[in-house]
């Protein structure tokens, strides 16, 4: 039976899009800052144009002021970023709107549930076909319960912990940066659906889409181990909104 893999990327994220280009030669599916934690018109324009052109979906990246700062969010404030700035992004964007996948804190924040249901009616609301939610997530469940279509998504260069959350930044084990370990986990969450946590204890994770955070530390290269090891191993790349 064929695998199906999306492999996302957020960009947009610095002042000069031309960093992000080399990105689309690797990825299917990309997350454009709207302008709130990073980003804005000319980088949407630009990043979404050029992703469009290499057969790369296009989504919004919402996110907080603050970006990646844990901090209390009401459903309400999640509900109005989400809302905003997808009509943001449907402003500047050259391409159509493929998904949804919330930034940073807000991802985080969507861990509960009256922030995961809120978050899912906006999406909803907005008229984004695709939410993409952590696989296993209150989020991924109140999309589903909301009717919205949910990418359910694997991170390849975040560290799991044993109850399948990511390491928080900052401490031993968040980040992996080794391609060889990228190219790993890439091929064993396709095919096997599971992941090794920092403690070698295996996680199952049944996901639709990988992520390569494109501010990361060699993030091209990562794209393009990853992809490579994928195909090699019979896996097909594509854009999630391809299905």
């Amino acid at each position: 039976m064929t695998r199906y893999i999306d492999l996302n990327a957020d960009a947009g994220e610095s002042p000069d899009p031309a960093g992000d280009l080399p990105l689309l030669d690797f990825v299917t599916s990309v997350n454009l800052a709207c302008g709130v934690h990073a980003g804005g018109p000319e980088t949407i324009a630009v990043l979404s144009k050029a992703a469009t052109g290499k057969g790369v979906g296009v989504g919004a990246h919402p996110g907080l002021t603050d970006g990646r700062r844990p901090r209390p969010i009401d459903p309400a404030e999640a509900a109005e970023a989400v809302i905003a700035q997808v009509a943001a992004f449907r402003r500047h964007a050259q391409a159509p709107l493929q998904h949804v996948k919330l930034h940073g804190a807000l991802y985080h924040a969507a861990r509960d549930e009256r922030v995961a249901g809120a978050v899912a009616e906006a999406v909803k609301a907005s008229g984004a076909p695709i939410l993409v939610a952590q696989a296993g997530s209150p989020l991924e469940r109140a999309g589903r319960a909301a009717g919205v279509r949910v990418a359910a998504e694997a991170f390849l260069d975040r560290g799991y912990r044993p109850d399948g959350l990511l390491v928080p930044r900052g401490e031993a084990g968040a980040l992996v940066t080794d391609r060889g370990e990228v190219e790993r986990r890439a091929v064993r969450l396709a095919l096997e659906r599971r992941v090794a946590a920092t403690d070698g204890r295996d996680v199952a994770v049944e996901a639709d889409t990988f992520c390569v955070h494109g501010d990361s530390a060699g993030a091209v290269e990562l794209a393009r181990a990853a992809r490579a090891a994928l195909e090699r191993a019979g896996v097909v790349v594509r854009p999630m909104g391809a299905a």
